[in-house]
């Protein structure tokens, strides 16, 4: 699992030599020496499976892959700055913060940061509700909302933290053409709308959620679509041919405008966005490794 390898404090390298296209320069920019340079950005292109720079006569250059690495880095910096910012005032007295998601975006979003968000702000209590209904920020019930439609309140801001990909998937042997929908409100959504192109007629089965959807698959031999970062890499099913990506969705993370300066939503809000941008990587660099362009790469210094 790429995921278990990632380590924010190795990605100090690949921005130093991103930055300075110079094993040397960044040596000396990191305060240590050109071997260990060389050495921590070979292991971090082999935990990731890609190639990350390539050198030319003008020094070190990134690769596209590289470069998707890289912008996921900056953004990392960013948020983390805006963070410093709020440290000081997240160190008092414990304050609770809560957050209204459905379960799927908690449990391939949030669930494996939960560790990183108690090491960051011991000082904040984290509640994670999971409900498919509107929250109700009039109420102060929810002081964050992660959701997959920007909001159209004038009350509320939201800040795009990232997109979610759907495929579809079906058994390996199966043949059959019908397929496996959410209930009938969610029939306007992307994802459903392109299960009746794709499949050309309406369900003949509707479920609650997507795990239910991937459970009914499976037992039953029809297809469905799910949230590619929903599908676990033991699951009997498989993307279909061609149908890799057949929805988009913006993922956003919602709050009160009155409180856009609020330390603790700022807090949340920043945590999401990196904990989206983590699960981003892994599923970009695992896919990378599925579609056989992984492999050993070496670096030296200059």
């Amino acid at each position: 699992m790429v995921t278990s390898k990632v380590n924010w404090d190795d990605f100090r390298y690949v921005a130093a030599l991103a930055r300075h296209r110079s094993m040397n320069v960044a040596a000396k920019h990191l305060d240590i020496n050109v071997a260990t340079v060389s050495r921590r950005i070979h292991r971090i292109s082999q935990d990731v499976g890609v190639k990350l720079f390539v050198q030319g006569r003008d020094g070190w250059r990134l690769t596209p892959e590289g470069r998707a690495l890289m912008d996921v880095i900056e953004q990392f910096e960013s948020n983390l700055a805006r963070l410093g910012n709020n440290l000081p005032h997240l160190q008092s007295a414990a304050e609770k913060a809560r957050v209204i998601t459905t379960g799927f975006l908690a449990a391939d979003y949030l669930t494996e940061q939960l560790g990183a968000f108690m090491e960051r702000y011991p000082g904040i209590e984290l509640e994670i509700l999971c409900s498919s209904i509107e929250a109700n920020f009039d109420r102060e019930d929810v002081d964050v909302a992660l959701r997959m439609n920007r909001p159209l309140d004038d009350t509320l801001m939201g800040h795009e933290v990232g997109k979610v990909h759907f495929c579809a998937v079906q058994k390996p042997d199966a043949t059959s053409r019908d397929w496996i929908a959410l209930s009938r409100e969610l029939d306007w959504t992307p994802e459903m709308q392109a299960g009746y192109e794709r499949f050309g007629r309406p369900p003949v089965m509707r479920v609650e959620d997507f795990s239910l959807a991937m459970d009914a698959a499976a037992s039953t031999g029809l297809a469905t679509i799910v949230p590619r970062l929903h599908l676990p890499a033991t699951s009997p099913l498989n993307i279909i041919t061609g149908a890799h990506s057949v929805a988009t969705r913006s993922l956003w993370a919602v709050y009160q405008e009155k409180r856009q300066r609020d330390p603790i939503v700022n807090a949340v809000v920043d945590w999401i966005a990196q904990s989206v941008a983590q699960r981003r990587l892994s599923e970009g660099f695992s896919q990378s490794n599925n579609d056989g362009q992984a492999g050993g790469v070496g670096y030296s210094a200059e």
